[in-house]
């Protein structure tokens, strides 16, 4: 049998409070980590705002200590590098 992990990556350049929501993500992130552990691999954040960043640590709370170890943000001209 063979395992499964997925690497995400997320280009939040244009998220802002007009188009995400705290309540989805709330109820979003239960949904993963209690139906699908340990298949996140990678979850990499790219261009994020500064309201981007406090919505992450508002969720973080939330978060298993495993899976805020796979969470990554890249800014900066090096992220296509980083990525590659």
């Amino acid at each position: 049998k063979g395992v499964w992990q997925y690497m995400i990556i997320v280009d939040m350049k244009d998220a802002g409070s007009d188009n995400v929501s705290l309540g989805f993500l709330k109820q979003m992130i239960p949904l993963f980590q209690n139906n699908y552990p340990g298949y996140l691999a990678k979850l990499i954040v790219i261009n994020a705002s500064i309201f981007i960043k406090g919505v992450y640590l508002s969720c973080k709370p939330f978060l298993h200590p495993k899976t805020v170890a796979k969470v990554q943000t890249l800014e900066g001209p090096f992220v296509m590098f980083v990525i590659k």
